[in-house]
């Protein structure tokens, strides 16, 4: 099940100075450890971020020096993220705790055309029994408080950027 169009005259290949590359990703859960081992899995249906704030930790966890130099500047939206979740309804995660996204805003600028994490969050909802940890700094996260009201336990972070000093 691939949850894009495969034309790609249909996929944004940019937001403003930043690329976007669709990618098939191996697996969309990750075993929580070391500063995230509070949890039992991250869920990251993106890589990069094209916020590029410059006080974010995830840059560091880029996986070549090219992409933490050019942080802000690329994405990659994982298309595969849902379907990959799915499979798990073979056997549901049931009273896990997920923390979404450790290395990446789940409610990137181009969230808003794909809805990619609305749909992993429907998936959840529907299929599975998870406390949910939503880290964002992105005001586009108030689209899904209907979905999030559906969650037994769920809390969102939300970073707010601002200029003052104090």
């Amino acid at each position: 099940m691939e949850l894009f169009n495969d034309d790609p005259k249909n996929q944004k290949k940019s937001i403003g100075k930043s690329a976007i590359d669709y990618i098939q990703a191996s697996s969309i859960l990750t075993p929580g450890k070391g500063f995230m081992d509070a949890y039992d899995f991250t869920l990251n249906p993106y890589s990069g971020c094209t916020f590029g704030c410059n006080y974010c930790y995830a840059a560091f966890f880029a996986r070549s020096e090219d992409e933490k130099n050019n942080w802000g500047y690329w994405l990659k939206v994982k298309e595969n993220a849902l379907a990959l979740l799915i499979k798990y309804r073979k056997k549901p995660l049931l009273n896990k705790t997920l923390y979404m996204s450790s290395v990446t805003d789940p409610y990137q600028p181009i969230e808003k055309d794909l809805e990619l994490t609305r749909k992993i969050l429907k998936e959840l909802i529907n299929y599975h029994k998870v406390r949910l940890v939503i880290q964002t700094r992105s005001p586009l996260v108030t689209r899904d408080i209907d979905l999030f009201h559906q969650f037994e336990v769920i809390q969102i972070n939300m970073n707010v950027t601002t200029d003052s000093e104090v």
